[in-house]
């Protein structure tokens, strides 16, 4: 990397850095195993003391790429007003397809110092500090596993070749490579705020941003018949759109006590812009807000969020569509239980819907549900000191969005008691019958609204006549000490990996722990 500072003028200051990068992966591992030992005196020393071998043993695997960058930035400065950063990459990526592996990646922003002009001196508004930005960039995304652009072979018991009179295995197909990767771009537009207000005892930002990426990575399903179900494609776009906002105010300040406070809140808003439909029809309307209007449409359309648990097989959760978020929820509606059985909503195409009611719901019934994305979030963090003591904390929220509770759609379900199969001692209380299935619904999908006490930690400076004269600090601190919600699972905040960019799904996820910790520093 290169630095070069030119002397432009008495009022400019100006710096420009180039330089070049080169990563390089090598990953490999190999993997052995045996059982049934006689005895634990060996260790891993003496493996063919075993007497048996597990299933899937041995392995290796070894796999290499590489990213190749050129970069330059350079920053000028005027008066100590006004701003301006230009930014450009050039990337190189072994993982994308010949032809596509290399991409140029801009950026611009500046800043105006309005608080430096005159027109802001002596301004009633305590106005301490004010400064306007505006930025624009292009970014890449290339984090796919390598080979993906090549066809990938492994031995497969299922192909048997007849070779000079004796049975060969031979090899199938794991992979169908797609020689038209490429880089997934991002291109970002933020506009912001920057203030202090009353000798800085009042500091903060204001953010809106919109984020149009193209070209998604994406997993998706392959025409049949083929060796695989799906294949790794350019497709799509998504737009994100938001707020961010944040405010850190002196509350107390005195001599042997202080108290500062900090309020963020972030909104966010994300759409599928495009699936690649070519339907004129679908292109016609890119907000659907009805399932069975986008599919009539002939709107492209992703399952994701795969459902687990007995009688589940290939039904899902979520899909991606243009004109909705990623992470929505896609569900038969649930009207309540009637004699024992599961009813829900559904329309005239469906053979047995009577009422607007059925016991078997079919994918045209489905309804868009809401999605997993929270409304808006919430941080609030204080700190606090008096006297030799010291106390931070932070709490954060997250208000509005869904939750689909797959853990309860399988153990709490009264027909696992029929069944000899574990269950929730609350299914007894349902009033299904006892026979009646589990069948996927917005009955599982709940709010995830939530307020969690991430942090607290206290500490206590020691007086230096018990360290002999040495600073010595003491503290404790807890995590995830309490946490309110109407969520029925352990925690709404979950991530289960079940489809294509799928969210919101908690299916056996282990409870995030509540941890202590107890610690001191001192100096020397």
């Amino acid at each position: 990397m290169l630095t070069y500072n030119p002397k432009l003028g008495q009022n400019s200051e100006t710096d420009i850095v180039g330089g070049y990068e080169y990563i390089k992966d090598d990953n490999h591992e190999f993997a052995s195993a045996s059982q049934g030992f006689i005895t634990d005196a060996y260790g891993v020393d003496n493996l063919n003391a075993g007497t048996a071998v597990p299933v899937g043993y041995p392995y290796s695997w070894h796999t290499e790429s590489a990213l190749s960058s050129f970069f330059g930035r350079a920053n000028y400065g005027y008066a100590g007003k006004y701003f301006l950063t230009g930014v450009l990459r050039r990337d190189g990526s072994s993982r994308l397809a010949p032809g596509h592996q290399w991409e140029n990646f801009p950026g611009i922003s500046g800043s105006w110092r309005l608080s430096e002009e005159s027109f802001m001196r002596g301004n009633p508004l305590g106005i301490s500090s004010l400064a306007l930005r505006a930025g624009w960039g292009r970014q890449g995304n290339q984090a796919i596993q390598p080979y993906q652009t090549q066809l990938l072979l492994k031995s497969d018991g299922g192909s048997l070749y007849p070779f000079g009179g004796n049975i060969t295995t031979g090899l199938g197909a794991v992979q169908v490579g797609n020689p038209n990767l490429k880089w997934e771009t991002a291109e970002q537009t933020n506009l912001g705020l920057d203030y202090a207000l009353h000798n800085d005892r009042i500091t903060g930002t204001v953010e809106i941003y919109q984020k149009n990426t193209h070209d998604l990575l994406l997993n998706v399903a392959v025409p049949q018949p083929a060796v695989v179900s799906t294949q790794l494609e350019n497709i799509g776009s998504l737009r994100n759109r938001g707020l961010e906002a944040s405010a850190d105010m002196k509350l107390l300040s005195g001599p042997h006590m202080s108290l500062n406070g900090g309020l963020t809140l972030t909104v966010e808003r994300n759409q599928v812009t495009s699936l690649g439909d070519n339907s004129a029809a679908c292109a016609a309307d890119s907000t659907t807000t009805s399932f069975r209007a986008a599919t009539t449409a002939k709107c492209t359309f992703i399952e994701s969020g795969f459902v687990q648990g007995q009688g589940q097989s290939n039904q899902w959760s979520e899909v991606i569509m243009r004109g909705q978020p990623l992470g929505t929820f896609l569900a038969p509606k649930f009207i309540g239980v009637t004699n024992g059985q599961q009813y829900f909503a559904c329309t005239a195409a469906t053979s047995d819907c009577k009422n607007g009611q059925t016991t078997n719901p079919a994918d045209a019934d489905r309804q868009f549900i809401g999605s997993a994305n929270p409304d808006f979030t919430v941080g609030l963090r204080n700190d606090a000191t008096f006297g030799n003591f010291d106390a931070n904390w932070l709490w954060r929220g997250e208000f509005g969005g869904k939750v689909f509770n797959n853990t309860a759609l399988v153990y709490e379900t009264k027909s696992d008691a029929a069944q000899g199969r574990n269950f929730i001692a609350s299914a007894m209380s349902l009033p299904d019958n006892i026979h009646e299935p589990a069948k996927f619904s917005s009955r599982w999908i709940e709010d995830r609204t939530f307020v969690r006490l991430q942090n607290l930690t206290l500490g206590y400076n020691l007086p230096k006549t018990l360290t002999r004269g040495r600073q010595t600090h003491i503290y404790v601190t807890g995590d995830n000490l309490m946490l309110f919600t109407h969520y029925s699972g352990y925690d709404p905040e979950v991530y289960v990996n079940l489809g294509i960019a799928s969210r919101g799904i908690d299916y056996l996820t282990y409870p995030p722990t509540r941890r202590f910790t107890i610690g001191g520093r001192t100096q020397f």
